[in-house]
């Protein structure tokens, strides 16, 4: 509602003053002037605020001071061993007869030697050895070298010998000989078991053969790597597999012994030889059926009377057999036959017999029962061991001591 208007000391409303207006002849148009006015709804502005343009900050500039490398240092010098020095092929000598001295008979006999091993394969390699120490020979006998065993080393199990090689078996580890030292390596899967039997060696050109009771192996890099082949395992009517040889083609040949299930004790015993052949790249063991032309030599039961019997020398050659000596008894007098490419011998009857197909003839007293005959060597003389000495039988020199530890 509009306020009222004062004039000349009267409130007037606007309808009178209208109508006073209208009486002094005001028109309309000076009345659409005095109407009230209309108050419109005026919008709120739309204020636009235009953001200032960003402004670039340049990236701070890290400045890093950094050091310049250390000088490389010096490189460590490390000691590395010398490679063990092979042996020098030695020359085989011509003649043997005269090397060592003459065995005196009434020497006393002391000590006792682990093993003696003689070269099979035509060489003049010969090794002897204790617990802890071991010699060989490169030239028939002539010249003697000396390796031994740390205290803390077990004993040496086997000791096998080839053309200029010795190679030997000990704290299950193999090793090879060489001028100055021994190499080894581990015998790994080949380890005997704890306090089993020491593993078998044996050479045959580059080839080593290490022989456990359940595993073989075959290695040709010096026992670094190995082939693996399994014996004839035994059974209640048979023996274990045993290796006689290995040549140098990886050939090697193996025995084992069969006996009738039931014995019984009226007669003696029948024990059968089995001959069995493989390769190291075949590694499956098969009869030996090859055909030979040397005699082997055997003893075999004679005689048998339930608790005790007599042996008998009995040369073999395919099918051909005949008995050389009978009625021997070890207990009264020791026997034994060695034999190999080169000839054979056989002591008896303290005695030393050379033997020749299905003959025998008598060559040399034998000074002690203790004499055992170990090998055949290249020249046709018989290697033998009593005590702590290796000897040797010749036509030309007799019984002599090649060395002695």
């Amino acid at each position: 509602m509009l306020d009222p208007i004062v004039f000349r000391g009267r409130r007037l409303s606007i309808t009178g003053i209208i109508a006073a207006i209208g009486a002094f002849g005001v028109g309309a148009g000076t009345l659409a002037l005095l109407r009230p006015p209309v108050e419109l709804e005026v919008p709120t502005p739309i204020v636009i605020v235009q953001a200032p343009a960003p402004i670039a900050v340049p990236a701070p500039i890290v400045h890093v001071a950094v050091a310049p490398p250390a000088p490389p240092a010096p490189p460590v010098a490390v000691a590395v061993p010398a490679a063990p020095r092979p042996i020098a092929r030695a020359r085989c000598a011509d003649h043997v007869a005269t090397f060592g001295t003459p065995l005196d008979p009434a020497a006393a006999i002391t000590g006792d030697l682990r093993g003696v091993a003689v070269a099979d394969d035509g060489g003049c390699t010969i090794a002897a050895w204790t617990t802890h120490e071991l010699r060989d020979s490169r030239d028939g006998g002539q010249t003697w070298r000396t390796t031994t065993l740390d205290a803390s080393d077990a004993a040496f199990d086997d000791v096998a010998v080839g053309d200029n090689r010795v190679v030997v078996v000990a704290d299950a580890r193999v090793g090879v000989v060489t001028d100055d030292a021994i190499a080894w390596q581990p015998l790994g899967r080949l380890a005997p078991a704890a306090n089993g039997p020491g593993d078998r060696v044996h050479v045959g050109g580059a080839w080593i053969v290490v022989e456990s009771d359940t595993l073989v192996g075959a290695s040709d890099d010096g026992g670094a790597t190995w082939r693996y082949l399994v014996p004839v395992a035994a059974t209640p009517t048979s023996s274990a597999s045993w290796i006689r040889e290995v040549h140098a083609d990886g050939t090697m040949l193996a025995r084992y012994q069969s006996w009738p299930e039931d014995i019984g004790m009226s007669g003696p015993p029948s024990y059968t030889l089995h001959d069995l052949a493989t390769t190291v790249d075949d590694g499956a063991w098969h009869a030996d059926r090859r055909p030979s032309t040397a005699w082997s030599y055997t003893f075999e039961t004679d005689q048998f009377w339930g608790c005790g019997g007599t042996d008998k020398l009995v040369a073999t050659r395919r099918d051909d057999q005949a008995t050389l000596v009978g009625g021997l008894r070890g207990d009264t007098a020791p026997f034994d036959v060695a034999f190999g490419p080169a000839g054979a011998f056989a002591i008896h009857h303290d005695t030393l017999w050379q033997l020749r197909g299905p003959s025998e003839r008598e060559v040399a007293p034998v000074a002690d029962a203790r004499v055992k005959l170990v090998a055949v060597d290249r020249y046709g003389t018989a290697i033998a061991r009593v005590g702590s000495s290796v000897l040797r039988w010749s036509a030309a020199g007799g019984w002599r001591v090649l060395v002695s530890l």
